[in-house]
């Protein structure tokens, strides 16, 4: 018997387990209490937006060469790991976030881990 979790966390803070047993679907939502700020590198503050988790996932899963489907695959059990780490704080500085989703990379999917470092040098030599 095959069982598949997968996981989703939505805009509104939802998280959704779904788990397939055989032929057999349960569905778990659960309510996560995310960080509200972020503190960027410059001391400013902005509020904590998922989206740009998903996105820079989804942008180094691209370069990896990744497939869609496993771009999705990667961008969803990253994003709801990092998340899970964050729900308990009030606010959390953009370097933690950084470096928690790297190390959800660094587990789930190397080399997607490799091509955000890549663009971070990129990024700092110009």
């Amino acid at each position: 018997m095959k069982i598949k979790p997968f996981f989703r966390l939505d805009f509104f803070g939802l998280f959704y387990v779904i788990i397939v047993i055989g032929s057999k679907t349960k569905i778990k939502i659960l309510l996560i209490s995310m960080a509200d700020q972020v503190i960027k590198k410059d001391g400013s503050k902005e509020p904590f937006d998922v989206e740009k988790i998903k996105k820079g996932i989804r942008l180094a899963s691209q370069q990896a060469g990744l497939d869609e489907a496993k771009q999705n695959e990667i961008t969803e059990k990253v994003t709801a790991k990092v998340v899970e780490t964050l729900q308990d704080e009030k606010e959390v500085r953009a370097i933690e976030i950084r470096d928690k989703i790297l190390s959800e990379l660094d587990l789930f999917a190397p080399s997607v881990a490799a091509s955000w470092r890549d663009y971070e040098m990129s990024k700092s030599k110009r």
